[in-house]
């Protein structure tokens, strides 16, 4: 750890809102868990894959369960 910095995680939450009252229960769980685990966050919703790239024919169509994730430093 470097001095001066700060141990605990800061997130970002990516939403992809497909079904919206799957979306709700998903934010709401994960949102609990990281306030319980005292870790700070930010959310952002984007459209979800199905929606738009798969239409442009940037991507195939992953199907909404599918999560694509990248680590942010």
């Amino acid at each position: 750890m470097r001095p001066g910095h700060d141990p605990s995680p800061h997130l970002l939450l990516v939403e992809a809102r497909y079904y919206g009252h799957i979306s709700d229960l998903l934010r709401q769980g994960a949102e609990r868990a990281l306030a319980e685990a005292a870790v700070t966050f930010e959310a952002v919703t984007v459209p979800a894959p199905s929606n738009c790239l798969a239409r442009s024919g940037s991507l195939p169509n992953l199907g909404s369960s599918t999560v694509l994730s990248r680590s942010v430093a």
